[in-house]
């Protein structure tokens, strides 16, 4: 959709955050900074639907209601803060969500922004994740001002992610014909479609590199933060009990491919912190 004026703003419209306000984030250097008003050059107005969350602004994610929940409309306000734009946006929702994380994880689902990269804020004040929106008074209309670095290949990655999941297992149980060398026809057809699913060709070239990018940042941080990395050790792990020289192309392919995967998302120390911090018990 191309850019158009933005609609007339709607109740509760407060300015973005202000000078002093923390702008704490996990990854140090991935900091967002604030925007001058001047520079929100862009804006386009979009209706958008995000479903499945829980109803009621602020309800229970355990409480039960024979009603169904009231749909909600929030006035979404992007603000890509390297590119110094800003976008508007409409979203609407089957319930209000009961924190700020969850919908983040809405923001996500409907604009391909990480919630791992996403700033909050409400009338200026920045939520955190754990707190309720009703804490803040947050009602149907009002607006939501969101800081982030760059968009991210969320869907994509989440397929990698799954794919990776359904592997760890798989190869776990064909060791001894890994170790072998003993391949039938069938588990080498499974392997090449089980690295295929993977994008094994261009996983870091397209998601993770070059680390210094904003979106690629954005990826790795995404993928870290939804157990990419600790499925990636799992692979590795797997792969370093193989006799190299026993391995298929696709084995050799799949353990270049982690290698380089790893290589990367330890390039930038925001990943390094993210991973160190997840794995605290």
């Amino acid at each position: 959709m191309g850019n158009a004026a933005p609609e007339p703003p709607l109740h509760g419209e407060q300015p973005g955050p202000t000078n002093g306000h923390p702008q704490a984030r996990v990854a140090a250097d991935l900091t967002v900074k604030e925007l001058e008003p001047e520079q929100a050059n862009q804006s386009a107005v979009v209706d958008t639907r995000c479903r499945n969350h829980t109803p009621g602004c602020g309800a229970s994610s355990n409480q039960t209601t024979a009603a169904q929940p009231q749909e909600v409309t929030f006035r979404i306000l992007l603000h890509c803060v390297p590119e110094k734009t800003k976008k508007e946006k409409r979203l609407t929702l089957e319930g209000c969500p009961a924190t700020a994380a969850e919908l983040k994880l809405c923001i996500q689902s409907e604009y391909s922004i990480p919630a791992i990269c996403q700033k909050l804020y409400f009338e200026s004040a920045l939520i955190g994740d754990d707190e309720r929106l009703d804490s803040y008074r947050i009602r149907d209309g009002d607006t939501l001002h969101v800081y982030y670095n760059s968009e991210g290949d969320v869907k994509d990655v989440l397929e990698i992610i799954s794919s990776m999941r359904e592997m760890v297992p798989f190869l776990e149980s064909i060791q001894p014909e890994l170790s072998k060398g003993a391949l039938t026809t069938k588990l080498d057809t499974r392997i090449s479609r089980s690295v295929k699913a993977m994008k094994v060709e261009s996983l870091v070239s397209k998601y993770f590199w070059p680390s210094s990018t904003e979106r690629a940042n954005a990826n790795c941080l995404f993928f870290v933060s939804n157990n990419g990395l600790k499925l990636m050790l799992e692979l590795q792990a797997i792969l370093l009990q193989q006799p190299w020289e026993k391995n298929c192309l696709e084995m050799h392919e799949l353990e270049y491919t982690v290698l380089s995967t790893l290589w990367n998302l330890t390039a930038t120390s925001s990943i390094r912190t993210l991973a160190l911090v997840l794995r605290r018990p």
